[in-house]
């Protein structure tokens, strides 16, 4: 096996604190690991900061409404699927993905993964804090999960699968999760047979839909994600 890859550190401006900024150059990644603690306390201002600037953002009422639609989603499908379509379509998680992240590939393949673990965990939400802040913690453990995926070797990168590819191969091998599958609403459905079951790429799926690649890929993941809302409260696992 060929040894990992050397990590080259490009240096960045400092931030306005006076906190040094830098990016390890490996799959376009931050680094996020080894800080001095005050360097850690400063980052976890900073954190909290872009928090509460995005939820100033938006009014009460819409911090309101998606709290409801969190309580909602843990026994109602219809809110659970207008919940990850106010997340995709206004990429609510981006701003915790993109701190640990530079590639769009990759911030893709995470925002599909984000949209599973809400579906699979949005009966933990409690209400103590508001749900973006709850979904920003998710998408950041989510991201973790992948950074460390591709941080391993290839052999410890064969035994672990992320959420979408999890899912995924559940979908192609399992007869009780098609039988979900099946019932899903016909825009997800079709998008979840084509990639899943029938082995087409994102491209041939599109193609066939007859939509752009980005909403595919939407469609998929969605998809998934009510899936995985039904596989977790069926009791059914890969």
């Amino acid at each position: 096996m060929a040894p990992p890859a050397t990590s080259t550190l490009v240096e960045r401006p400092t931030t306005a604190d006076g906190a040094p900024e830098a990016e390890v150059r490996r799959g376009r990644v931050r680094k996020d690991t080894e800080r001095d603690p005050e360097d850690e306390r400063a980052r976890t201002r900073c954190q909290t900061d872009r928090i509460s600037g995005s939820n100033a953002r938006r009014t009460a009422a819409e911090l309101d409404e998606l709290d409801d639609l969190a309580h909602r989603s843990a026994h109602d499908p219809v809110a659970l699927d207008t919940l990850l379509r106010r997340i995709d379509d206004d990429r609510l998680a981006d701003p915790a993905i993109r701190r640990l992240l530079l590639d769009e590939d990759r911030i893709a393949d995470v925002r599909q993964d984000v949209l599973i673990a809400v579906a699979a965990s949005v009966a933990t939400f409690r209400g103590e804090a508001r749900f973006t802040t709850w979904l920003h913690t998710l998408a950041r453990n989510t991201t973790i999960g992948h950074l460390r995926s591709i941080r391993t070797d290839e052999t410890a990168l064969e035994e672990w699968m992320s959420p979408s590819a999890r899912m995924s191969s559940m979908i192609a091998a399992q007869e009780a999760v098609r039988a979900i599958v099946r019932e899903l609403p016909e825009r997800y459905r079709r998008a979840v047979e084509l990639r899943d079951i029938e082995g087409r790429s994102y491209d041939e799926v599109a193609a066939t839909l007859g939509v752009k690649l980005n909403t595919a890929r939407s469609l998929i993941a969605r998809g998934r994600g009510l899936v995985a809302a039904a596989v977790e409260s069926g009791g059914l696992r890969g």
